[in-house]
């Protein structure tokens, strides 16, 4: 109460007052909240009678938030629309598939034609102007209110450059390496995916993406990538119509490929054949990291067949990695 009263700049009585009207309101109306004194304070908690109610309600799950790059996808559909996913992906300077894909599963943008190239065109939609409280998108703030930080503003600054260099189909000429941290500068971590698959032996955990370079950038085919595994953590159970040549870095991991399974310590190369299943594990106390080119226009990840799951399973070698 004393904490409302110096907010309010009421006196001490007439908050507890007011409280104590609100509770009798809430009691009298037999609302689904009650407002309780615990503490020295007050809470508002569910009424007992709603109890029921309330788990079922906050049983359901949560849909998860935002993750950077899907908040900077939808600021720049929001500001740009109609915006295509190649114009995304050059202001952004990485690949915005996945962000635009689950920023359409969530509902909050849509498709809006083709540009004169033929990309698919992208708009908000009704549920983003709900979500963010707007009437319309004339009430997105204005940009020129945005003041950034020095720090973001170089950061901005580096990322535009970048952003400048893909645009002209030029990659950077270097990338610096910061030793300590193990990072690239201007090279920021991503997600291993937006979600888990629901399909067997697609789930993963700690496991971070850096991409290097990418296929609309480099006059080449391919994307070249740096994955890090925490301690314990693992990447799906999955196979590719590609093939994948991989190289250790940084601390110690395990690889399944196929029948076989392999300790792995910096500079350990891997070849994966195509078709074949596979799984990248962290067996070390500190990171796992390894470089692996990929497609620019690979096929995505799939599930073991029933034949080849049950295969690995009767393997004593690779059945404590199949789950």
């Amino acid at each position: 109460a004393e904490a409302l009263a110096d907010a309010t700049g009421a006196e001490l009585h007439e908050v507890v007052t007011a409280l104590e009207r609100l509770r009798e309101h809430y009691e009298f109306e037999r609302r689904g909240l009650v407002l309780r004194e615990l503490a020295g304070g007050y809470v508002l908690s569910s009424h007992p009678d709603a109890e029921p109610a309330a788990r079922r309600l906050l049983a359901k799950p949560r849909t998860p938030p935002l993750t950077p790059a899907q908040s900077e996808t939808l600021a720049i559909v929001a500001y740009l629309q109609p915006v295509s996913r190649p114009e995304i992906a050059r202001i952004r300077g990485v690949n915005a598939e996945s962000a635009v894909a689950t920023l359409l599963e969530r509902g909050m943008v849509q498709e809006s034609g083709r540009s004169q190239f033929g990309a698919v065109l992208y708009r908000t939609t009704e549920l983003f102007l709900r979500l963010f409280g707007l009437r319309s998108l004339d009430e997105l703030p204005a940009l020129a209110t945005f003041d950034p930080s020095p720090e973001l503003e170089e950061e901005l600054r580096e990322r535009l450059l970048r952003a400048g260099n893909r645009l002209r189909g030029m990659p950077q000429a270097r990338i610096p390496f910061d030793e300590a941290s193990f990072r690239w500068k201007g090279i920021e971590p991503r997600d291993y995916r937006e979600r888990a698959g629901q399909e067997r032996g697609m789930g993963f955990r700690g496991v971070a993406r850096h991409t290097l370079a990418e296929g609309q950038e480099l006059p080449a085919r391919f994307e070249l990538r740096y994955f890090e595994l925490e301690p314990g953590g693992y990447s799906s159970l999955e196979k590719h119509r590609h093939a994948h040549f991989v190289v250790a870095l940084r601390g110690s991991g395990r690889a399944l490929v196929g029948e076989d399974v392999f300790e792995l310590e910096p500079f350990d190369a891997v070849y994966v054949a195509p078709e074949t299943p596979h799984r990248w594990m962290n067996s070390g106390d500190q990171p796992f990291g390894f470089l692996c080119p990929v497609d620019s226009s690979r096929d995505r990840p799939q599930s073991l067949d029933e034949d080849e799951w049950a295969a690995l399973r009767a393997n004593p070698a690779t059945a404590p990695y199949v789950f």
